[in-house]
């Protein structure tokens, strides 16, 4: 998904997320759908298909993965940031036309294999394509795959299968793909077109060269943004060097200070080795609490993102959730500017918030959940990483199995250690039933985020792409830690 499909789901999500809660309630979403004639039984359809962690509520990325879904068997975001349904197979009609050239409602080899192998060269053509190559299939070889029942020409719905799987890997909002379709079947008529009187030697109108060129770019940037393909603009971006502008512990000290003052909330300690507050500075955000009148709740930073998508100063977002009565939460969001000054983002800017996040890659933003659960401190407590893989779930960050995966995991890990100090003679341990050791050994475990990251690898329950993986270890390297960030080989 590019900067600006980004920034049409954080604008449609702040509209529906109407309490600015960080997810959209089933109130939210009854309000919203009685609007349009959508009975109570299909709200409960649409709950059942997007709400994947089962709590009730629509996060983010929950919506991203609803809006994004070209087969969406529920109405999903339409043209006008409002609910509709999604046909792809009509949005999919002028491009199937492009490629069947002679009309006879069937591409034939010939007819794909030209087609395709002048959008790859359009493509390869355009200087901000960073990965055609990558991309590109061999045309025969990708005929043979697509061609179900092997009759040598491709009907409607084996093409439909086929763009189905190309574009839900770009996570592009569906609304938008009617109009990008019909974009790129137009511009690759002009080259047909133009190839086929050059080839039958006909003779070519002024301004063909022009056209051509023009046709050539417009068919690669729509192509680049329909099937997700790297261009120079929306290449892998090095994340680890924002993180040399985070904020410090101190820093994240006074964010707790203020919001003690202006919202009332009470953060509870991360626990960490070297304690970010001591009792001298809770009780003074009580007493200054206390002095304007204010009901103090309990909360967490739950997110310290950066702000990957600014060219100019280096800034981060932090959101803090503040838990009301119920259960029920509301979001605060801040920047930190370069400047380390604390930020209140009023209601028109928290989609800078959400479109940043949008920009990490899923393995940065659990590194941003873990570091923001540990107050940017090196380290966190067992009990507070348990609480992060939670959250991770909620966010859909994590599969709902990771965190269990990861405790047994943890757990074998641990009573390994355990056996062989004993065996040993390097440690006693206060019980000698081996549980009791582990839950021991574990509540006075401290763990980096980014061992949590590679424990998750090893135990397969969370995959990390391997440029990214690089980018982890670069970041991992610079904060000049002893231990190399390892994982097992996949």
């Amino acid at each position: 998904m590019d900067n600006l499909d980004a920034q049409a789901v954080v604008k449609a999500f702040r509209t529906w997320d109407r309490d600015s809660s960080g997810t959209i309630e089933r109130q939210e979403l009854v309000e919203l759908l009685h609007k349009v004639d959508i009975s109570e039984c299909e709200i409960n359809e649409v709950l059942r298909v997007v709400d994947v962690n089962r709590d009730g509520k629509i996060n983010y990325e929950e919506f991203v993965q609803w809006v994004s879904n070209p087969r969406a068997s529920v109405p999903t975001l339409g043209t006008d940031g409002w609910f509709s349904k999604f046909d792809f197979s009509s949005a999919l009609v002028p491009l199937f036309k492009c490629f069947d050239r002679n009309g006879d409602s069937a591409i034939s080899a010939a007819e794909f294999v030209e087609s395709y192998q002048i959008l790859v060269s359009c493509l390869k053509m355009h200087p901000d394509c960073t990965d055609a190559d990558g991309w590109a299939r061999d045309p025969n070889d990708l005929l043979s795959l697509i061609d179900g029942n092997h009759d040598s020409q491709i009907s409607f719905d084996e093409f439909l299968e086929w763009q189905v799987d190309l574009v839900r890997h770009s996570r592009i909002p569906t609304f938008q793909l009617p109009r990008l379709f019909e974009e790129l079947a137009r511009s690759l008529d002009v080259i047909l077109d133009i190839d086929e009187k050059v080839q039958q030697n006909k003779p070519r109108p002024p301004g063909t060269f022009a056209a051509l060129e023009s046709s050539v770019k417009r068919t690669s940037i729509t192509a680049q943004r329909l099937y997700g393909i790297p261009s120079a603009s929306t290449c892998q971006k090095s994340f680890s060097t924002y993180w040399a502008s985070a904020p410090s512990a101190t820093d994240v000290r006074n964010l707790v200070q203020l919001c003690a003052k202006k919202h009332g909330i009470m953060l509870p300690m991360c626990q960490t080795q070297e304690e970010l507050m001591d009792k001298g500075h809770r009780l003074n955000a009580f007493s200054v609490a206390a002095r304007r009148q204010i009901t103090m709740a309990v909360g967490r930073i739950m997110l310290c993102i950066p702000d990957c998508t600014s060219t100019t100063a280096q800034q981060w977002f932090v959101q803090v959730v503040k838990t009301r009565q119920q259960g029920a939460e509301r979001s605060f969001f801040y920047r930190f500017t370069d400047a380390g000054v604390w930020q209140l983002l009023v209601d028109q800017d928290q989609e800078q918030f959400h479109a940043a996040l949008a920009d990490l890659p899923v393995a940065f933003r659990l590194l941003s959940l873990l570091q923001g659960h540990a107050y940017m401190a090196p380290t966190m407590h067992w009990q507070v990483v348990l609480e992060a893989l939670d959250r991770a779930v909620k966010l859909a960050i994590l599969d709902s199995a990771a965190p269990k995966l990861y405790e047994a995991h943890m757990h074998k890990l641990v009573e390994q250690h355990i056996q062989d100090q004993i065996q040993n003679g390097k440690k006693t341990y206060p019980s000698s039933n081996t549980d009791a050791s582990i839950v021991y050994f574990l509540a006075c475990l401290e763990l980096e985020p980014f061992n949590v990251i590679t424990g998750l690898c090893n135990c397969r329950a969370f995959d990390v792409p391997d440029e990214v993986w690089a980018d982890l270890v670069q970041l991992r390297s610079s904060r000049a830690e002893s231990d190399p960030l390892q994982r097992n080989s996949r």
